[in-house]
């Protein structure tokens, strides 16, 4: 005689459908927070890297290198930054998409430009400089910044910092700050007034 196979009953299939809703609903939220985490560091590391890239450019060819950004107008806003050296002026548009332009971001052959979109969905809220278009030269014998458009891209407050797109101020859950000193070295710290931190740096 052949035993009865027995299946799910209604109840238990409404619970065990609740449960896998309940634990979707509390994971789609802490991956959210993950992306979003992993898009400030890359966004920081990239730039910083960038920057790094143009000093040790500068030392290497033994001609000054010059990094310039159009800053985002807007917590929507677009921005760019672009890498210079002569004969390219200095310092370049890094809106500028024809390489035979004069203010075209480029180093000897090799065009250098880095934007929002490199990061981020256009529309994301994400990143602020300070000031909003601005730029700096590496001096080629010491690596250092020799010169620099505004005062404020060197006195030791941020010139770029970048921030989680969901909430307001102190509601957003993450931001990173990144400064520049008059070495050339770059230094990145996290808002401490955020909701949550980014431990591999240091608080502001």
């Amino acid at each position: 005689m052949k035993k009865a196979v027995k299946g799910f009953s209604l109840i238990e299939l409404m619970i065990t459908l609740l449960i896998v809703a309940v634990a979707l609903t509390l994971a789609v939220p802490t991956y959210r927070d993950f992306v979003e985490k992993r898009q400030l560091t890359a966004a920081v590391e990239d730039i910083s890297s960038y920057i790094n890239l143009a000093q040790s450019m500068s030392i290497k060819t033994a001609r000054p290198v010059n990094v310039s950004w159009q800053g985002a107008t807007g917590h929507d806003g677009d921005f760019c930054m672009g890498m210079s050296s002569p004969p390219k002026a200095m310092a370049c548009d890094c809106w500028e998409a024809d390489p035979e332009a004069s203010d075209f971001c480029s180093v000897g052959d090799s065009p250098y430009r880095l934007s929002k979109q490199d990061f981020v969905d256009v529309g994301h809220e994400f990143a602020h400089f300070r000031p909003g278009s601005g730029n700096f030269t590496f001096d080629p014998v010491r690596g250092s910044v020799a010169s620099w458009s505004d005062q404020e891209v060197v006195d030791g407050d941020w010139i770029l910092y970048v921030h989680s797109n969901e909430g307001t101020g102190p509601q957003r859950l993450f931001g990173l700050e990144l400064s520049l000193g008059m070495t050339g070295r770059v230094s990145v710290c996290h808002q401490s007034d955020r909701k949550m931190r980014i431990g591999a740096y240091p608080p502001c």
